[in-house]
């Protein structure tokens, strides 16, 4: 799955997936990282990678939704 094409927004109950399949739409966001994710970065993602709680699942189901490979 490559993340640059979709932003998933995690809240406390609710994850939304708001998909760009051309990156026509959310290659014209200005993303900047505050003082709280200096360090962020786009990186591709699979089932491997290590993640806090239940993210994993939350990305797993966008991947089977998008039929990505995870």
């Amino acid at each position: 799955m490559v993340v640059q094409e979709s932003i998933v927004v995690m809240s406390m109950i609710q994850v939304y997936n708001f998909h760009d399949e051309n990156n026509e739409h959310l290659g014209l966001l200005n993303v900047q990282a505050g003082d709280d994710a200096a360090h962020a970065f786009w990186r591709d993602l699979d089932s491997q990678m290590p993640l806090f709680a239940s993210h994993a699942d939350f990305l797993r189901r966008v991947a089977y939704l998008h039929k990505a490979h995870w």
